[in-house]
């Protein structure tokens, strides 16, 4: 079977904050960011996310970024990043509460549940979701990460909560500062195909939920050779500047001869989320932007030009559901960017154009970058010195994947579902069941059934938006913790 390379090196930090310092045009990098390399973007961005969190295994961002780069490299990157180098055996269990995210409501249910591999899928997706990124993995590629963990585990497919947890503190030995060993390093060069290095010990195999508090089991004494023979990395340590360097490889293409992965594998692809399917991708026509400025412009699509629409070319279109029980909150927020931010007045049918971009700068642009209004972590005038409304978190439109968004972006509190649930179907529909739109591909948005009255009255024959103030909550709402709005701005 065919299996590609995973390499994740982590680079000598003297040396390039050297380069850095020699380059006036090199764009400065946080400690995240020089220590954690990997190959996948997503990994490195929720790295980066897991640092800011300051927490390990009661952060999503901390236990995605363990799975997606293996439990060494991650605990490496983070001693390097942080200077925290860790003990895993050491440190506390898994949140029961994270868990629960991962696998739903059946975690509270009498004798638990195990993650499913789409449960696996699906939390990683909502992680980078959190973090601001809309430009998901192949499902495949995420998979192969899941495989490196199960086989560890010895599971099967799925993996109760104990078993993750012995592996979130077994799978990896304790990690010491600027380790020297060079003997145990493997060359740059190394065949990514060589022996894995082999787990620390072999999980507990209780099936049955934690009682909370859990600490994780005790380390086992069993050969190391009893979980089988797919361990996902080769690490090495101590090259010759004192930092450490790993090459480690996880299989593309999980299926490995096993029926049941091949079939778990088969049953996965295109299948990650719970998206409504875009149905409208009929021509349409070049239209003017509502109001022309410096930044790339949101183009409104005129009804009355349907005539003449044969003509021009036929461009994807993104169906937004506004109904009840969909997206409602998230359909407000793109009226408020087309009526109140760029100047939209008039009712036409409610369909816009944007264009897909992918450059992270637009992320680092955006106002829901984490922390944002709508976290606990922003202090002062705009932000919480606590979170009340844990349920909500930050919307914006046009996505920090189009040209409109970033900066000038409309952002809003909204549902954590509701957000975290129109942000996969966009995912979905920009990657196309894994093969993704192309960077500048103009896209069509229409809103199905708007709200009626409110930010997208406009939209409605008879009714006109009348745009609220930006709501930001004073420094005395912020101290009482009170000021539960959608923060709308």
């Amino acid at each position: 079977m065919h299996r590609a390379a995973f390499v994740l090196s982590l680079v000598a930090l003297p040396a390039l904050v050297a380069t850095q310092a020699s380059s006036p045009s090199a764009v400065p990098q946080t400690p995240a960011q020089i220590c954690y390399g990997s190959p996948e973007a997503s990994c490195n961005l929720i790295f980066q996310q897991c640092v800011a969190s300051a927490q390990l295994w009661s952060s999503p961002a901390c236990v995605a970024a363990a799975t997606c780069a293996g439990l060494e490299p991650f605990l490496e990157a983070l001693c390097c990043s942080t200077g925290q180098c860790l003990d895993p055996s050491s440190e506390p269990s898994l949140d029961y509460n994270v868990y629960a995210d991962i696998v739903g409501p059946c975690a509270w249910a009498p004798g638990g549940c195990p993650v499913q591999p789409k449960d696996y899928v699906k939390f990683y997706y909502d992680t980078l979701l959190d973090a601001g990124s809309f430009d998901l993995p192949p499902v495949k590629t995420v998979i192969a990460w899941w495989h490196a963990i199960i086989s560890w585990t010895a599971t099967g497919a799925q993996s109760p909560y104990k078993n993750l947890n012995d592996w979130l503190h077994y799978s990896s030995p304790p990690v010491e500062q600027q380790q020297t060993n060079s003997a145990n390093a493997l060359p740059a060069e190394s065949d990514p195909a060589l022996p894995s290095a082999t787990p620390v010990g072999p999980p507990s195999t209780d099936d049955a939920p934690p009682s909370m508090p859990i600490e994780p089991s005790s380390a086992p004494s069993a050969p190391a050779s009893a979980q089988g023979q797919s361990q996902h990395l080769d690490v090495g340590h101590g090259g010759k500047d004192g930092h450490a360097h790993f090459h480690g490889h996880a299989q593309e293409d999980p299926s490995d001869g096993s029926d049941l992965m091949q079939a778990l594998f088969a049953s996965l692809q295109g299948n990650s989320s719970d998206s409504d399917p875009s149905s409208d991708s009929g021509p349409s026509v070049p239209s003017e932007p509502i109001n022309p400025s410096g930044k790339a412009a949101l183009a409104r699509r005129s009804a009355s030009a349907s005539a003449s629409a044969a003509a021009a070319p036929a461009m994807p279109t993104y169906n937004l559901p506004c109904g009840t029980g969909k997206y409602p909150n998230v359909c407000e927020n793109w009226c408020y960017y087309v009526f109140c931010k760029q100047g939209g007045t008039d009712a036409n049918s409610p369909a816009w154009e944007v264009t897909v971009n992918r450059n992270a700068g637009l992320r680092g642009a955006s106002a829901c970058k984490t922390p944002n209004k709508c976290s606990a972590k922003e202090k002062g005038t705009g932000g919480w010195t606590k979170n009340p409304t844990t349920d909500l978190s930050c919307d914006e439109q046009p996505k920090n994947t189009n040209d409109e968004g970033g900066a000038g972006a409309a952002t809003r509190c909204v549902p954590k579902g509701e957000n975290s649930g129109e942000g996969r179907t966009w995912a979905n529909f920009i990657n196309d069941k894994n093969a993704k739109i192309a960077d500048t591909t103009k896209i069509k948005v229409v809103l199905q059934n708007p709200p009626a009255g409110g930010i997208c009255a406009s939209l409605h024959a008879g009714q006109k938006t009348v745009c609220p103030a930006a709501k930001k909550p004073t420094d005395a709402d912020v101290a009482a913790g009170t000021d539960d709005g959608t923060r709308q701005a």
